[in-house]
């Protein structure tokens, strides 16, 4: 006796598009016309006109994304030695990190002053990466170069 067993899943999935922007235009007599900026194009037609089809769109939602800070930071010398001095203005809750080339923080803080001078006598000799982030956002990236004058 052989038995058969068949599970069917399925799934709906909504039709909705998160795009910066577009447009839905509905004539009178039912023709419908949806746009979205950046929409890929899958398919052409040609005649007297050229129509590009791309994915329906469905409902169209705006994207809005929270503000990011702004930020005026200068970090010198650079090339430094034993000394990097940071400039920063504080105008949110600002995170810095400083990365050697194999991505490892060799340097964190959340900086309580616009002037900062960082000790950089035990850091080895070649390039870094100081990175400011707020809000989990990185705002700003400076490639730094240690050398010894020796």
């Amino acid at each position: 006796m052989l038995l058969v067993s068949t599970v069917t899943i399925s799934q709906e999935i909504s039709r909705s598009v998160i795009s910066f922007g577009g447009s839905e235009y509905r004539s009178a007599d039912g023709f419908t016309l949806d746009a979205t900026m950046g929409e890929m194009v899958i398919e052409d037609f040609t005649g007297p006109f050229l129509l590009t089809q791309g994915f329906q769109q469905g409902d169209l939602s705006d994207a809005e994304f929270p503000e990011t800070p702004d930020i005026d930071a200068s970090v010198f010398p650079n090339p430094f030695e034993d000394v990097l001095l940071v400039d920063i203005k504080l105008d949110a809750d600002i995170e810095m990190r400083v990365y050697d080339v194999l991505g490892q923080i060799v340097y964190s803080t959340i900086p309580q002053t616009e002037e900062m001078m960082i000790q950089t006598s035990d850091w080895a000799t070649g390039v870094y990466f100081v990175n400011f982030t707020a809000g989990g956002k990185r705002l700003f990236v400076e490639k730094v170069i240690k050398h010894t004058s020796k």
